[in-house]
């Protein structure tokens, strides 16, 4: 955490799901894909944060962090019905969060994912 900045939220069990970029699907620059990524999504005062591993059993040894201010958070907006092959596993509901600093999470929870977990 940075300096100042205090937890609102403990940690959120989610899976953080592919939104359209080549950089984290592995695709053209070869290597395995990094999204779908299982981990937690944390609330401060000052940002939103991811931090987790991806899903394929060849990359899980890396670690997945995205984050961005709260302030910068335009929209979000509820992903309905999305399929996970890794898993064999349909996701009910998502949130897509949208920020002013051109990033954009796709997060989905999963009823075998426990609410709450401790940050790390």
């Amino acid at each position: 955490m940075l300096p100042g900045e205090e937890a609102i939220m403990e940690g959120l069990r989610v899976y953080l799901l592919p939104d359209g970029r080549e950089e984290s699907s592995g695709g053209l620059l070869g290597g395995p894909p990094f999204l779908p990524a299982e981990g937690a999504i944390f609330l401060t005062n000052y940002r939103i944060v991811f931090k987790g591993t991806p899903c394929d059993p060849f990359a899980c040894e890396q670690l997945v962090v995205r984050s961005f201010p709260v302030t910068s958070l335009t929209k979000e907006k509820r992903v309905t019905v999305q399929y996970l092959a890794h898993l064999d596993q349909w996701l009910q509901e998502g949130l897509q969060l949208r920020s002013c600093t051109f990033q954009v999470s796709d997060v989905a929870n999963s009823p075998s994912l426990y609410p709450y977990c401790s940050r790390s």
